[in-house]
């Protein structure tokens, strides 16, 4: 243990400048949660969308498939291509490559992070899709900024 009473003070210093910002990025997480249940939507919402983007479009098709049979099973005619917004119709690597790009802009990744090699087709796909959420967070706060 340091009887330094300056490497006391210098950590202990440290450490309540830490507690701030958490206690600070504990209040802004309350108030945008408070925000988004404003906006009606929920932290159960926003867990199922994150398992959503998280999906392969082979496993969101087979979803989809057991919510038909079910809905089959229970007597409602359906078809699967009533879900065809749900399932991708295009499953080539280009467009799993949009989507991790909009999901990495999702959780806050930078453009430079590019998983792919740029030059290539899935590369600039990735980035597509990261500009393409980019856009609707900016058309968002717009959005927010004008109602204000």
């Amino acid at each position: 243990m340091s009887s330094d009473p300056n490497v006391v003070a210098v950590h202990t210093h440290l450490m309540l400048q830490a507690q701030r910002r958490v206690k600070k990025a504990q209040q802004d997480l309350k108030a945008t949660v408070a925000t988004a249940k404003a906006a009606d939507v929920h932290w159960r919402d926003v867990q199922d969308a994150l398992k959503e983007y998280e999906l392969s479009p082979e496993a969101r098709r087979e979803k989809a498939e057991r919510h038909v049979s079910v809905l089959q099973a229970l007597g409602v005619p359906v078809q699967l291509e009533m879900f065809d917004s749900y399932v991708p119709l295009d499953n080539d690597d280009t467009v799993k490559a949009r989507r991790r790009g909009w999901f990495a802009a999702i959780c806050g990744a930078d453009s430079e992070n590019v998983p792919y090699d740029p030059g290539c087709a899935e590369g600039q796909a990735w980035l597509n899709g990261w500009q393409e959420f980019q856009a609707v967070l900016a058309g968002f706060f717009g959005e927010e900024a004008s109602d204000a």
